[in-house]
Formats: structure tokens, sequence, C-alpha cells
């Protein structure tokens, strides 16, 4: 893995994006909270949504 990295130098990260992707690796380790029944619900929704649509077309 060092050999390939010594062969592209140009192509890591350095300076400030170095930076900016040690930032965005702390924020998605942090993770989020997400609403898991409101999702799952929401698709439920759509699907009888589309299903009612579906079968309105079809008439």
């Amino acid at each position: 893995m060092r050999e390939n990295d010594k062969k592209l130098p140009g192509l890591n990260y350095s300076g400030h994006e170095l930076a900016l992707w040690h930032r965005d690796q702390r924020i998605n380790d942090r993770s989020f909270s997400c609403d898991v029944a409101l999702a799952e619900s929401t698709v439920i929704a759509v699907r009888e949504k589309q299903k009612a649509w579906q079968n309105e077309r079809n008439k």
C-alpha cells in the first residue's frame, strides 16, 4: 500500500482538503438520529398512494 501511495503523490489529500476530509470523517463517526417509525410509515403511505393512483389510472 505504501508503494502505491508513493507512486501517486498527486492524488493524496493535503492541506485544506485533508483537514476537510478529517472533519467529514468525524461527522460521519458521530452519525445522526433517525425516526425509524416515521420513515417506515412514510414508505407505507407512499406505497398506498401509488396503488391508489395506479387504480385510478387503470379505470
